[in-house]
């Protein structure tokens, strides 16, 4: 075996190692919920689970993600850019490994079951967009465009 054949199926090991034995015990089901998402988050329930922005009339793209998701990677520079440009949203970054109640509450509403997985909710409280891959510049740009209508 070639040092790159090595490297390669060490590599397979430690994610498959990481994945059985360390991710999956964070969910009492596995490693992400697998309940499905209802067809429309109630207002409320999502102005409890984010106070300070559903909560407070303010639109905010969900961007849940794992460390070793390499389109999670890939789409996080895009997502902070368009987060960023003026007119400026709240980008929030939810890692799916070491969940809080909170972090639980909002995968089970809606109904995760791959990572990335990238909300984008309007200051009313209504799901505009979903993405579950890496997507291209322009389809965020319109996605934050429609969080942002009134």
């Amino acid at each position: 075996m070639t040092i790159r054949t090595k490297i390669y199926f060490t590599g397979i090991v430690v994610l498959l190692s990481v994945l059985v034995v360390g991710v999956f015990k964070s969910f009492p089901g596995g490693m992400f919920l697998s309940a499905h998402a209802s067809s429309s988050p109630s207002k409320a329930t999502l102005q409890k689970l984010l106070p300070d922005t559903v909560g407070a009339g303010k639109p905010v793209i969900l961007d849940f993600y794992t460390s070793f998701c390499l389109a999670c990677q890939k789409i996080k520079p895009k997502l902070e850019k368009v987060a960023a440009a003026p007119p400026s949203v709240v980008l929030k970054r939810i890692s799916l490994e070491n969940p809080d109640s909170t972090t639980q509450a909002l995968s089970k509403l809606f109904g995760i079951s791959t990572a990335p997985y990238v909300v984008f909710i309007s200051g009313n409280g209504t799901v505009k967009n979903t993405f579950l891959e890496d997507t291209d510049m322009g389809e965020l740009q319109n996605a934050k465009q429609a969080i942002l209508k009134k």
